[in-house]
């Protein structure tokens, strides 16, 4: 029997990260990631307002999602501060030591199995109060919630990753327009 095909599908892409074991311990890590549409509010009217396309990492070792203060508010998205029914009462966790509140907002993820028409998926997020010590957040990142919440498959092909000449000598650098991976729903 033929296997049904999926009602959603978009592709990941590998990117350098970097994984911290210590003091002087920094060692180069894979993520994985997607170019997905956020809101923006930049004409002070949120119906109709235009996307934000942002790099979005796949975390599913991370429970909540999170979009960055200073992505937030450098590129605008609009996010629904309501604290949803299920968060009232609850503490909301801290993000790298900041304190965050709970929100909502719209992510625009590419549908390959629909011709690449943009779906909108309702995302609760963590919204920290100010960026982190260290290098500012440049991307949202898509935790284990966000995955089983919409029952979303994520898949993984490390043996697709390749690279390209890097400008560092002794680094490899990602080809970041090599299809790694998948997030799919049937």
């Amino acid at each position: 029997m033929a296997r049904a095909r999926p009602y959603f599908r978009t592709s990941l892409w590998a990117f350098a990260g970097s994984w911290n074991g210590g003091p002087g311990l920094l060692c180069p890590i894979a993520q994985f990631g997607l170019h997905g549409g956020f809101p923006t509010d930049v004409t002070g009217q949120q119906e109709g307002a235009p996307r934000t396309v942002q790099l979005a990492l796949v975390t599913p070792e991370v429970p909540y999602s999170v979009l960055p203060f200073s992505l937030r508010e450098g590129a605008h998205i609009v996010c629904d501060h309501t604290v949803p029914n299920a968060w009232q009462g609850s503490p909301v966790p801290r993000w790298r030591g900041v304190a965050c509140q709970i929100g909502t907002t719209q992510l625009f993820l590419p549908n390959h199995a629909r011709g690449g028409e943009p779906v909108p998926f309702s995302l609760q997020v963590l919204l920290p109060d100010s960026d982190p010590a260290g290098p500012r957040p440049e991307c949202a990142f898509l935790g284990e919630q966000f995955l089983t919440h919409y029952d979303l498959r994520l898949t993984l092909d490390y043996s697709a990753i390749r690279y390209v000449p890097s400008t560092l000598p002794g680094r490899k650098q990602f080809d970041s327009t090599v299809r790694c991976g998948s997030l799919r729903m049937d």
